[in-house]
C-alpha cells in the first residue's frame, strides 16, 4: 500500500528549502513584502538554488519538478 508521506528525495528537497528559507528569505521579509521591487541579489540566491522555473519542464529550461514538489509545503 501506498503512501502518503514525502519520498525520501523529497523530504531532503522538503528540508533545503525549508533552511534555505529561514536563513535567506526570512530575514527582511516583512520589509520586502511593502515593496513592489525585489532585490536581486536575494533573486540570485534563490536561482542559484535551483528554485527558480522548479516547475517548469527541462525541454524548455526549467528544472522539471514533478507537481509533488509545488504542492508540498515547507
Amino acid at each position: 500500500m501506498a503512501g502518503f508521506g514525502f519520498t525520501e528525495e523529497q523530504e531532503m528537497f522538503r528540508e533545503t528549502v525549508q533552511r534555505f528559507a529561514r536563513q535567506e528569505l526570512a530575514p527582511g521579509a516583512k520589509e520586502r513584502a511593502k515593496k513592489t521591487d525585489r532585490p536581486l541579489e536575494l533573486i540570485k540566491k534563490v536561482a542559484d538554488q535551483g528554485l527558480v522555473g522548479l516547475a517548469v519542464p527541462e525541454e524548455f529550461g526549467g528544472g522539471g519538478g514533478r507537481l509533488g514538489y509545488r504542492r508540498h509545503r515547507c
